[in-house]
């Protein structure tokens, strides 16, 4: 079952139903108030997405628009997880 929710999910971001994380951000930062259209990336905004990003991978916000509903509890709690001693934590 999970091989083949994993296909799925493969089989939807080839077909372009699902975005790709490059085009996900990449609207991202096109729809964010901030974004002059100018090619530059704020701190405001890179701080926005760093944030989106974070609560997506722990699950806080669903991000079906990344992820259409493929993100399962176990991939969670697997993001949750802490570092590895030694590792950098700020």
């Amino acid at each position: 079952a999970h091989i083949e929710r994993s296909l799925d999910f493969i089989g939807k971001r080839a077909s372009g139903e699902l975005p790709t994380t490059a085009e996900w951000i990449r609207n991202f930062v096109l729809a964010h108030p901030e974004y002059k259209k100018d090619s530059a990336v704020s701190q405001k905004i890179n701080y926005d997405l760093l944030k989106l990003c974070l609560e997506v991978s722990h699950g806080d916000v669903e991000g079906a628009d990344l992820l259409g509903g493929f993100a399962s509890t176990e991939s969670r709690k697997l993001a949750m997880r802490p570092p590895p001693c030694g590792a950098a934590t700020n």
